[in-house]
């Protein structure tokens, strides 16, 4: 009898041990099955990203919608999260498989973040539902991508942010100092300078004028650059504010130049010699 109870013993307790095992196993299942990827890979705080994540074999496989949670390491949180019950619309992710729970958000790290291109290390990120309380919580486990340094490299004439979208604030800096070339036919200006637009729409191949290049570019003022520090001139600005366009249209590439009221004097020098920029489009 004794045998007989310890057999029975031994039996419960073996398929004690077998449960817990396939708990664990179906956890960290479900941990594994948690992916979240950035494109592009690599990437600074002042590029347009794109975070996919596959919801597949998750808490999250048949919920909908799903919201970003976001955080900077070194900086803190999102100012779009919400609450963890209730997250902001603003967070609201796509579906982008009508077959498969994958969802995807795509954003400019210093603007959707709220921090300073410079400071960013690394973003933090998880994906929920829309309230994510629970037991088990309605979410992902965390994931971290890093984030390179902004680079900046002087030059004659740039634009901050590198890269924008054309309804973005954008400065175009003319840094005077730097234009010592022999052949340049601005270093010796004594007037702040004016802004040379030529802009492409999106799907167009055609390239426009803001205004004609023989135009008294001092009937213009709202191209004219103010006087800045250490020798610069910078002229911000928002292009689509700029440019007039028809509902639905978008900037696709600009080509920017400074000159002179007259246009007697260029930077860079030349017909087709510009500072081009391919925007960001939506």
């Amino acid at each position: 009898m004794f045998i007989l109870s310890l057999a029975k013993s031994k039996t419960e307790i073996m398929k004690i041990i077998k449960l817990s095992i396939l708990l664990v196993l179906a956890a960290v299942l479900q941990l594994s099955a948690q992916t979240a990827k950035v494109t592009p890979s690599s990437f600074n705080a002042t590029d347009k990203i794109t975070i996919t994540f596959d919801l597949t074999g998750t808490v999250l496989e048949n919920v909908s919608p799903i919201y970003l949670w976001a955080w900077a390491p070194q900086n803190g949180d999102c100012p779009t999260n919400g609450q963890w019950s209730a997250s902001n619309e603003a967070n609201r992710m796509t579906r982008a498989d009508s077959t498969k729970p994958i969802w995807t958000i795509s954003f400019v790290p210093s603007k959707f973040y709220g921090f300073d291109a410079g400071k960013f290390i690394q973003i933090g990120c998880l994906a929920k539902a829309k309230d994510g309380g629970g037991s088990p919580e309605k979410k992902t486990k965390d994931f971290v991508f890093e984030v390179n340094p902004v680079k900046y490299t002087p030059s004659i004439l740039r634009t901050f942010p590198f890269k924008f979208a054309d309804d973005d604030v954008m400065t175009l800096v003319y840094t005077k100092t730097l234009d010592t070339a022999k052949a340049s036919l601005t270093k010796d200006l004594t007037d702040a300078p004016y802004l040379v637009v030529e802009y492409q729409l999106k799907d167009s191949s055609a390239t426009k004028s803001l205004f004609p290049y023989a135009d008294d570019y001092s009937t213009h003022p709202e191209l004219q650059l103010k006087s800045g520090a250490a020798g610069t001139y910078q002229l911000t600005t928002i292009l689509n504010k700029l440019v007039p366009l028809k509902p639905g249209e978008q900037i696709a590439k600009v080509n920017l130049k400074i000159r002179n009221a007259d246009g007697t004097k260029s930077y860079p020098n030349g017909p087709g010699n510009a500072l081009t920029k391919i925007l960001i489009t939506r």
